[in-house]
């Protein structure tokens, strides 16, 4: 389970940094008019996964995982009988 934790959090790192990154980019280079219309596009996706990673680390969908989490039962195996 801690392995997902690392991946999850190995994206979300990326997207943010993406997010972050192409904001910065656009706001600084001049771009040329043709483009609006893929700027608009790339621009659109990275605010929606942006949106993903704030509501699973601050929402309902991490909190739920933690419980989740919490609920898992371990079982020993059962003992032989001599």
């Amino acid at each position: 389970m801690k392995d997902r934790g690392i991946v999850a959090g190995t994206l979300a790192v990326m997207v943010v940094m993406a997010f972050c990154g192409f904001a910065i980019y656009v706001g600084l280079v001049p771009l040329p008019e043709k483009n609006d219309h893929f700027i608009d596009i790339a621009l659109g996706a990275l605010v929606g996964q942006f949106a993903n990673v704030i509501g699973y680390y601050f929402g309902s969908s991490r909190s739920a995982d933690k419980h989740a989490e919490r609920l898992t039962v371990t079982v020993p195996p059962p003992l032989d009988k001599p």
